[in-house]
């Protein structure tokens, strides 16, 4: 993300709120929310339903890393 100069900003984990009211804020062509699907570190989960249900309200694109969804 850093390398393509896109203007992005970090969410706290799995805080939908926030999320909601940065993609509200950023405006762009081709807004994207990107996250792991399940998180290596403990293995929690994305709010995945709650994640899709933004990307719908604001005609954005959601990108589910899910490297360590296999076990």
């Amino acid at each position: 993300m850093r390398l393509s100069r896109a203007r992005w900003f970090r969410y706290p984990h799995a805080d939908l709120g926030f999320l909601s009211r940065g993609a509200g804020r950023v405006r762009c062509k081709d807004e994207t929310i990107v996250t792991d699907g399940v998180f290596s570190m403990d293995g929690d989960m994305a709010p995945l339903p709650g994640m899709l249900d933004l990307v719908e309200r604001y005609d954005a694109w959601l990108l589910i890393d899910d490297a360590h969804g296999f076990a």
